[in-house]
């Protein structure tokens, strides 16, 4: 929760943002917000990628002395950190798709995210891989939804005026 609160208190002010330039007819500020706000995700999301890999075994240390529960922490912090920019798109993309009167479009991200890629993935990723399977299941699931998101948002933002 705290490595995406940067992006969950960003998507807060980005669906008053969005709704209140649709209102205005400020289509361009729209797009130039969509623009704005997924570059700070992707750079939020480097951040605390580059933080989780440096600090991983003390972070993980913290919560357990046990070797196998940080050898499993530290697996998911060197693999699912790195799509957290992604999420963040998608998290941006569902609040924009909302305020843009297109809830069919942000409940679609959400069904493709868990329900066509996360669990198929990660029921055969835990088959196969173990652990690393169901933690590469949400790396997967996070990227394509983000890149989706933003595709949608884009076209849907694309066709206003």
């Amino acid at each position: 929760f705290f490595a995406l609160s940067v992006i969950y208190a960003l998507c807060s002010a980005f669906g008053p943002f969005v709704g209140q330039n649709l209102g205005a007819k400020k289509y361009e500020r729209v797009r130039a917000g969509v623009k704005t706000a997924s570059k700070i995700s992707l750079i939020w999301g480097m951040f605390i990628f580059i933080l989780f890999i440096s600090l991983s075994y003390p972070i993980a240390s913290i919560f357990n002395k046990n070797p196998e529960v940080i050898r499993i922490i530290r697996i998911y912090m060197l693999l699912v950190p790195v799509s957290f920019a992604f999420q963040g798109f998608v998290l941006l993309s569902r609040t924009a798709l909302n305020v843009m009167r297109k809830p069919i479009h942000a409940v679609g991200l959400i069904a493709l995210q868990m329900l066509i890629l996360y669990i198929p993935l990660a029921y055969i990723g835990a088959k196969y891989f173990e652990v690393k399977g169901v933690f590469a299941a949400t790396l997967i699931s996070y990227v394509v939804t983000g890149i989706v998101g933003l595709v949608v948002v884009k076209r849907v933002t694309n066709k206003l005026e």
